[in-house]
């Protein structure tokens, strides 16, 4: 396999955790980059151009599987009819009743049930906060959760907790690495995956994302609506 990919190193928020999948680059999966044409054809038809890291790791790897398939980006287009892409994520999840609000731009999830998305309202320029949105798979109002006030603290929480959990079997010396290349503090890592757990996920939310409104956030236990995030994140205005 090709050494994996680094993002543009001007997208500086992004460069840590791309160190660090680096350094693990045996329990991801990537493929070849999309160009900046591709990007900003997809940005057109959503109607909102994306945050900066999320285009640097398409500009990476267009369509992406970390962490032994615990988080996945799905492709800009669809690569296969029964497949999914960011372009249209969000429209089929809410033909199949999912209550995806609008200005939720679904692009991946955890290789399980739950999905991942950021919010982005029309109206919002690049300044203002893009919150990491979890959606649980319960389709009621109160599905979702922030998982990270932006792209780059969430990746960092989620890449450092996975690390933990899927990479010391493999090696110890790449796991230290790839921790270290994220800045994880030392009474923060923990070499049993036995041991990785809900209390170490919220030492690392604090750690990584000290504004997050929670630090284990649940969408099933303590789910938000569309209106609270609205309130707190902006909304579309038609």
């Amino acid at each position: 396999m090709v050494k994996f990919p680094l993002p543009d190193p001007s997208i500086t928020e992004l460069s840590s955790v791309a160190d660090s999948w680096a350094h693990s680059a045996s329990i991801h999966e990537w493929t070849i980059g999309a160009d900046e044409a591709a990007i900003s054809a997809v940005e057109s038809t959503l109607g909102r151009r994306l945050p900066s890291a999320l285009r640097a790791i398409y500009k990476m790897s267009d369509g992406i599987g970390l962490l032994q398939g615990n988080l996945v980006i799905e492709p800009l287009r669809p690569p296969k009819e029964d497949s999914f892409g960011l372009i249209d994520y969000s429209d089929k999840l809410r033909e199949w009743k999912w209550p995806i609000p609008e200005e939720l731009i679904a692009f991946g999830g955890n290789g399980s049930d739950e999905l991942f998305g950021v919010w982005l309202p029309t109206e919002r320029g690049p300044g203002h906060p893009h919150p990491i949105i979890e959606v649980g798979e319960i389709f009621e109002d109160k599905s979702f959760a922030v998982v990270g006030t932006d792209l780059c603290k969430f990746l960092t929480i989620w890449t450092a907790f996975y690390t933990m959990l899927c990479l010391p079997e493999i090696s110890t010396r790449k796991t230290k690495k790839a921790l270290d290349a994220l800045g994880v503090p030392a009474n923060l890592r923990i070499m049993n995956p036995d041991e990785v757990d809900e209390e170490l996920y919220g030492a690392l939310s604090k750690w990584a994302d000290p504004t997050l409104p929670d630090y284990n956030p649940d969408p099933y236990d303590r789910g938000l609506t569309a209106e609270q995030l609205r309130a707190s994140y902006g909304q579309n205005f038609r």
